[in-house]
């Protein structure tokens, strides 16, 4: 009986060593694939392929939609993927490489921008509509927009750089404004989440610089605090007045003084000139192909980023490698901190899970 449990005891130990080494082998070389992959991975990501949509599939002159869903950010942080958790980001980054490499196809004939997003930082924002400038400028290629739901702020931003805008009823379009993040003052904080006084918890944070530690919670802030994010804030309005201006034909004062940074439906927003049309999709892409006189002859494509599953799954790997999580909260490190200056129809703290 002895000798029977040492023999299961030995054969057991034995498959385990197998499977251990398997793993290891399959580890190592998943790897080197890995490696492999990793250094053009965020290439990959960006990398652009046309999915054809409707038309003729054979036809040389293409137009192809471009979505800008979600809000906008500049760039990924650190390559995660936004799919994982479940929320669907728009980086200014990506979309310039996007227009890039539509810029060198000579198929191309026009893009639609498909809008729905209520907007995100300058940055990000502003490299599209100047992504969507470069463009027309080297191309002399149609743009328009469609906003779909929300075109606000950044995404208001992003939608003036098209030739025409349409929106579709029931949309939300406007809101050019800028909005700082909320700075909080916690006084006499009681409790740290794992202990409670009765006097109030006392923090100090060492600095050397006058403003270093602006923002800090635990102190009010000054005026003079207040006055250069109020003036940096200023800038970035002005900068917005003036571009909605140029490509709108609304004089800044008309902006700033009856249109402000509310939001509008689809029929004020046409009546304050923010829209060209009211209708949906399908006829902005005819009134497209009127206008560029194809006739039948043309095929409609999107714009389908990323490699294959494998692709995807080598970068998972190299994240893991390297001690990188994918947070399942909102933004996890893409969230953007509240004392950023943004445009974004709403509050800031929509942009962060707390």
């Amino acid at each position: 009986m002895g000798s029977v449990v040492k023999v299961s005891i030995g054969v057991v130990v034995g498959v385990i060593l197998v499977l251990l080494i398997i793993c290891f082998c399959c580890f190592v070389t998943f790897g080197f694939f890995s490696a492999a992959f990793q250094a053009g991975f965020e290439q990959n990501l960006t990398s652009m392929n046309y999915k054809f949509v409707e038309g003729n599939e054979l036809s040389k002159n293409k137009v192809v939609i471009v979505g800008i869903k979600g809000p906008i950010l500049t760039e990924k942080s650190g390559g995660v993927f936004d799919f994982l958790g479940g929320v669907q980001l728009v980086y200014g980054r990506e979309v310039e490489k996007t227009f890039d490499s539509i810029s060198k196809d000579e198929d191309v004939k026009a893009v639609i921008l498909d809008i729905d997003s209520p907007g995100g930082t300058i940055n990000g924002s502003k490299i599209i509509l100047d992504a969507i400038k470069e463009f027309k400028e080297k191309t002399g290629k149609k743009v328009y927009a469609f906003i779909n739901e929300v075109g606000g702020s950044g995404g208001y931003l992003v939608a003036i750089g098209a030739d025409k805008i349409y929106a579709d009823m029931g949309s939300t379009i406007g809101s050019i404004g800028v909005i700082t993040g909320e700075n909080r003052f916690y006084d006499k904080v009681l409790s740290d989440g794992t202990i409670v006084t009765e006097n109030g918890i006392y923090i100090d944070i060492i600095h050397k610089g006058e403003g270093k530690d602006m923002g800090n919670p635990f102190r009010k802030m000054t005026e003079k605090e207040k006055n250069i994010l109020l003036t940096s804030a200023e800038n970035i309005y002005e900068y917005f007045v003036s571009e909605v201006s140029k490509s709108r034909g609304i004089s800044p004062e008309e902006i700033k003084s009856k249109i402000g940074a509310y939001v509008y439906d689809a029929i004020v927003a046409k009546q304050y000139k923010l829209i060209d049309e009211i209708a949906n999709l399908d006829t902005l892409k005819s009134n497209l192909i009127k206008d560029l006189n194809l006739g039948d002859d043309y095929g409609i494509y999107v714009i389908e980023k990323g490699g294959s599953f494998f692709d995807y799954f080598s970068s998972m790997y190299y994240m893991l490698l390297n001690n990188k999580k994918e947070n399942n909260s909102l933004f996890s490190e893409e969230c953007i901190e509240t004392k950023q200056i943004l445009m974004i129809y709403g509050s800031p703290s929509q942009l962060c899970v707390r």
